[in-house]
């Protein structure tokens, strides 16, 4: 079966969402990794679900401030376009850059 095909040994596959081009097209050290891992993972440039000229994931805060946040419309397409292709419910996983930072000492005790 090709990578990306749904079938009923498709249940462990995982799909990961990335803003980040080179990633998803595997590219860099990112990119040699999912490369190995293609069996089970498929990534997704969230870029393919925009609908604007430049292709556009991210906007600055609501209120103003430092930093950028990731727009919730290519993310919902991107899901959508997933859960379509499997034909059965998702289960999502979000990430947060809240909590403790994960070290190599944190690691090691």
């Amino acid at each position: 079966m090709t990578p990306g095909a749904v079938g009923d040994h498709d249940v462990r596959r995982r799909h990961h969402l990335s803003g980040d081009d080179r990633v998803a097209a595997g590219h860099g050290r990112a990119g040699a990794r999912n490369r190995a891992r293609s069996a089970r993972r498929q990534v997704h440039d969230l870029r393919d679900f925009t609908t604007d000229r430049h292709r556009v994931v991210d906007d600055v805060p609501y209120g103003g401030g430092p930093g950028m946040v990731l727009k919730p419309e290519p993310i919902f397409r991107a899901l959508d376009a997933i859960e379509g292709q499997r034909g059965r419910p998702l289960s999502v996983v979000l990430t947060s850059p809240q909590g403790t930072r994960f070290t190599q000492a944190r690691r090691a005790g």
